[in-house]
């Protein structure tokens, strides 16, 4: 029997003895997450992003019993999508986190929009977060999106990564000071 209270760990370990109701769960519980990463990333496609959505829950079944249930599946799944995106990017099937009709906006935290002044333009704070980020390293924007956008914490962007938390941090810290540096005409 499934409890909406089970671990994602668990919730594998039913899924690997046949459980389709522990399945579902999974599925319920990283559906939307997992299409709206790749939405964003893959030229806000819907039809794309539903396809990719298709494909990463049928990698994660066929990659299930590689799984290691002392790991976080939040992060495996995420390291799985993640290199899904940059394969289509390698083919040059679409460029993700550079389309100019992306609203840059959710990136923004809601007090600094509030704090600018009223006569700078939001539509240019926002133009120009989203020119100095598509200026960027993939690893940097992706690093930043993951932390910014998905809300995700340092050691599980580490795990997505595979590179160590130091990394992630100094990458973090490079990325926001070249943001300030080069969007410091917004702040008063």
């Amino acid at each position: 029997m499934i409890n909406k209270h089970d671990s994602d760990e668990e919730l594998v370990l039913l899924v690997r003895k046949g459980n389709d109701n522990a399945f579902n769960e999974l599925y319920q519980r990283y559906a939307k997450r997992m299409l709206f990463f790749f939405y964003t990333r893959l030229n806000q496609d819907e039809q794309i992003a539903q396809d990719c959505l298709q494909d990463l829950f049928i990698k994660v079944l066929d990659k299930l019993n590689t799984f290691d249930t002392n790991q976080r599946f939040l992060s495996w799944i995420y390291a799985i999508a993640s290199n899904m995106c940059k394969n289509k990017y390698r083919k040059n099937e679409r460029s993700w986190t550079k389309d100019q009709n992306f609203d840059w906006t959710q990136l923004i935290d809601i007090n600094a929009i509030e704090n600018l002044s009223s006569s700078i333009d939001k539509e240019l704070f926002t133009t120009s977060l989203q020119k100095e980020l598509s200026k960027m390293s993939d690893d940097n924007r992706m690093i930043f999106l993951l932390k910014h956008q998905d809300g995700l914490t340092v050691p599980e962007i580490s795990e997505i990564i595979g590179c160590p938390e130091g990394t992630v941090k100094s990458k973090l810290f490079y990325t926001i000071k070249k943001l300030c540096i080069e969007l410091k005409v917004f702040n008063e």
